[in-house]
């Protein structure tokens, strides 16, 4: 799926974690509807004229512009709540706030994101057996990722064990 959102905002999905880049699918897969929608509503409208015979007034034209306009606006939101989101994964809230794992976790992501969140935590240290072992004794994890707790347990310890 090509991510054309990321150009919304001026990011390159090579910049982006995994959990920026599972926001960003999100955010993709609601413009690429809107733009269903678009294509859609201006079909209609091209029919709708063309059976009143008024489909070479500027009516059409009004439509279709307002058609975009709102189009626009839609995208417009979706970007920036993706921007505030991506900012919100790498470190911080929007507002100057800092926000990392485990010491503020965001309990308002869902859990693919956590699980995403708290995986780029562990991952980013080098050594498998001591991410596995910190992993395990982490308080906040258990609770924060639920369902996919032992995922990410059997993932750390599948690389513990190969190291």
């Amino acid at each position: 799926m090509e991510l054309d959102i990321l150009d919304e905002i001026g990011l390159d999905e090579e910049d982006l974690s995994a959990s920026a880049i599972s926001v960003a699918r999100d955010a993709q897969e609601k413009k690429n509807q809107l733009t269903a929608r678009l294509a859609a509503d201006k079909q209609k409208v091209y029919y709708d004229l063309l059976k009143r015979g008024m489909l070479r007034s500027s009516v059409a034209e009004d439509a279709c512009e307002e058609l975009e306009r709102v189009y626009e606006e839609e995208v417009a939101a979706i970007a920036d709540d993706l921007q505030f989101r991506i900012e919100y994964l790498q470190g911080g809230d929007g507002s100057g706030t800092e926000y990392s794992y485990p010491d503020n976790p965001d309990y308002s992501l869902d859990a693919a994101e956590r699980y995403y969140v708290v995986s780029d935590y562990y991952m980013a240290m080098t050594d498998a057996k001591v991410r596995y072992a910190l992993f395990q004794a982490d308080p906040v994890a258990p609770d924060y990722l639920g369902q996919f707790y032992n995922t990410l347990y059997e993932r750390l310890r599948s690389y513990a064990e190969y190291e």
